[in-house]
């Protein structure tokens, strides 16, 4: 937890940046080869119909997996690892400002409930996929981040 008022207040400063890069690399700067509509590479791989939402844990990820396979076009795992490590900050960030008994519930859910607000706007207008895959890879992200700020903070 930040003691000092202007450690804080820098902070605050930083995630809120972070916040809004976050919101605008996910909601507004997609990849256009890897939008709904142009998974042609994936899908022609596997012969399915491409949609804007994917319920099936680890699917998207498999899929990502075979294609890279198959044309060896590194888009496709670096949307994987893309996916963990935009989230890192945020697991960082949330444990500064809150008591360490529960920073990790708190992480957890707070990172739960960002993630899956970005992915329902994403659904509702199209400007990406709700896709239950992205959500394992960025909560994946916080815990990671989470687990960096303990190590750097003691």
């Amino acid at each position: 937890m930040l003691k000092k008022k202007n450690h804080k207040i820098i902070a605050v400063a930083l995630f809120v940046v972070y916040l809004v890069v976050l919101v605008y690399i996910l909601l507004f700067k997609a990849d256009p080869g890897l939008s709904p509509h142009d998974y042609t590479a994936i899908h022609q791989i596997t012969n399915q119909k491409p949609s804007n939402f994917n319920l099936v844990p680890f699917k998207t990820i498999r899929l990502f997996i075979n294609a890279f396979m198959f044309n060896r076009n590194l888009t496709y795992l670096i949307n994987i690892v893309g996916n963990i490590l935009i989230f890192v900050p945020f697991g960082i960030f949330i444990p500064l400002f809150c008591p360490n008994r529960k920073n990790f519930l708190i992480t957890f859910l707070s990172g739960s409930l960002t993630i899956l607000s970005i992915e329902f706007v994403q659904l509702i207008t199209l400007w990406g996929i709700l896709d239950i895959d992205d959500y394992l890879l960025n909560i994946l992200g916080v815990v990671l981040g989470w687990l960096l700020s303990r190590i750097f903070v003691k």
